[in-house]
């Protein structure tokens, strides 16, 4: 018995599919929905009227600032109020995305995907919900 031997050659791929050309292919496909989503976004906050001017947050509103701010209330005041409320919201999500890693790490991957499933079914709908009473209203 004589064993055939193949080498294997590396074949330059037809059509000049390298490297650049799929790192390029890649780009244009999260472009194009990226794109979409941005000229809409846009779209939407020139025509509609902003929520923070429907809902006052003292009323229950949906934005429910730490620090809320006077007009009374001098530039040093509205600084520290803004460096509160931005530390309170960079705080959350430094939480959020610790509790992510740590479920990661334990192989929690069934609470990973209910609490996915859930942030998106939220967001869903209460982006569904301002659409619908910006369009009807």
């Amino acid at each position: 018995q004589q064993r055939k031997v193949f080498k294997e050659r590396k074949v330059k791929p037809k059509g000049g599919h390298t490297l650049a050309r799929k790192f390029s292919d890649y780009t244009m496909a999260l472009l194009i929905p990226v794109s979409m989503t941005m000229i809409i976004v846009v779209w939407a906050v020139t025509n509609f009227t902003p929520i923070s001017k429907v809902s006052d947050a003292s009323q229950g509103g949906l934005l429910l600032p730490v620090a809320t701010e006077n007009k009374n209330d001098s530039s040093s005041e509205k600084f520290s109020g803004a460096v509160l409320n931005s530390i309170v919201i960079v705080g959350f999500f430094i939480l959020v995305t610790s509790i992510m890693v740590v479920l990661y790490k334990y192989n929690c991957m069934k609470i990973i995907a209910g609490w996915l499933i859930t942030s998106s079914a939220m967001i869903l709908y209460v982006m569904g919900w301002i659409w619908f009473d910006l369009f009807c209203t």
